[in-house]
């Protein structure tokens, strides 16, 4: 079961990058840069897939994960652990100052 949920983060992490690359990623391990990745798609990358998962994706994580299998797994790891990051949290002590 972790395995086919393994593959379906990849197979959608794979659609969002031909879909802002404009190009057919062959390989799951080649590195965003190589294949015509850039500052501007790394954001785009970054929002399409925070709609797409349960978790924020920010661009410095696009850049930290740079192929399709890091990424993917550091999406289902997030998914696994999320509530856990403080996002919310952060905001509302935020909120809170006196």
């Amino acid at each position: 079961d972790g395995n086919s949920s393994a593959e379906g983060i990849e197979s959608r992490v794979r659609s969002v990058w031909e879909d802002i690359l404009n190009t057919s990623v062959e390989n799951e391990d080649e590195n965003l840069f190589d294949i015509g990745g850039n500052s501007l798609s790394v954001f785009a990358i970054a929002e399409a897939l925070s709609e797409q998962f349960s978790v924020r994706i920010k661009p410095v994580d696009v850049m930290t994960y740079s192929t399709i299998a890091s990424l993917a797994n550091f999406i289902r790891d997030s998914e696994n652990s999320s509530g856990s990051v403080g996002e919310a949290g952060g905001r509302r002590r935020q909120l809170k100052r006196r």
